[in-house]
């Protein structure tokens, strides 16, 4: 039996009552409009597709990364009248925050191309490097990008890319004692923390680090011999920054959002039909 995966002491599927997350609701408004949403929820309880919909306002308003994200969230449903702009904001939520966020479904991004008309592995890094500066216009562009900034390995797991790893004992590349050691597996380019990231949680006061002890699935393999912690660097700081936290923990509040109220994979049903 596989156990739902609870996030921030919440679990899947309804919305708890009111005093159940009282500690969570900052002010009395909070609690309020809080409250709202809750007896909106009851309201629609026959109706699966209102009934997940309406779980979207109440779990964004416990996930909210910031406090000013909550009171503005606040803001837009005490604004609401009545059911009709409830159902409205609802809407507004899951096709203008959610939706965009969902996982790319372009095409797939191509593996290295292996520059064979370079010579030298320093050649090849000059080239990466002048590129980085400029837009990308393909998938494979930005994940060859992606892949020179954080060292041709994933920024969890460390895990090396396997394309890589294969041409890594070639002479034209650098040390490779640490790939040796290490293990590799594919790797994609990831427009949002995926699923399996949901408790991802940076650590107040140090940039790019982040908790992985609760992640689960396929990363835990890759993770049960490494650090709880887990740093996002980059091998040369000359390069482009590193993935904005801010811009993380609002990918992750989407996942965990879409995760909780269950609407991910109800847009994932209603694409599929």
């Amino acid at each position: 039996m596989v156990l739902p995966i609870t996030i921030e002491g919440l679990s899947p599927g309804l919305l708890p009552p009111p005093k159940d997350v009282q500690h969570k609701l900052r002010t009395p408004n909070h609690l309020s409009a809080y409250t709202t949403i809750f007896n909106f929820q009851q309201s629609v309880l026959e109706d699966k597709d209102k009934l997940i919909r309406a779980r979207v306002l109440g779990f964004i308003l416990l996930l909210a990364p910031t406090d000013t994200v909550r009171a503005e969230v606040v803001r837009t449903i005490v604004s609401c009248a009545s059911h009709t702009g409830l159902y409205e904001l609802r809407d507004m939520y899951i096709e203008f925050f959610i939706r965009p966020f969902k996982k790319n479904k372009g095409p797939r991004t191509a593996v290295l191309s292996s520059h064979h008309s370079l010579s030298t592995f320093d050649a090849r890094k000059k080239v990466a490097k002048d590129e980085m500066h400029q837009v990308p216009e393909t998938h494979q562009e930005v994940k060859k990008r992606a892949l020179f900034r954080d060292g041709y390995r994933r920024l969890v797991t460390k895990v090396f890319d396997y394309e890589y790893s294969l041409r890594g004992y070639h002479k034209d590349y650098p040390d490779t004692t640490e790939l040796e050691r290490s293990c590799c597996g594919p790797t994609h380019c990831a427009h949002i923390i995926p699923g399996a990231y949901l408790k991802l949680s940076g650590l107040k006061n140090t940039p790019h680090c982040y908790e992985t002890k609760h992640l689960c699935g396929p990363y835990e393999v890759y993770l049960r011999d490494r650090s709880l912690i887990t740093t996002f660097t980059t091998p040369d700081p000359s390069i482009p920054l590193l993935p904005d936290p801010a811009l993380l923990a609002l990918h992750a509040t989407c996942a965990k959002l879409a995760h909780l109220s269950g609407v991910g994979e109800h847009i994932d049903q209603v694409e599929r039909d």
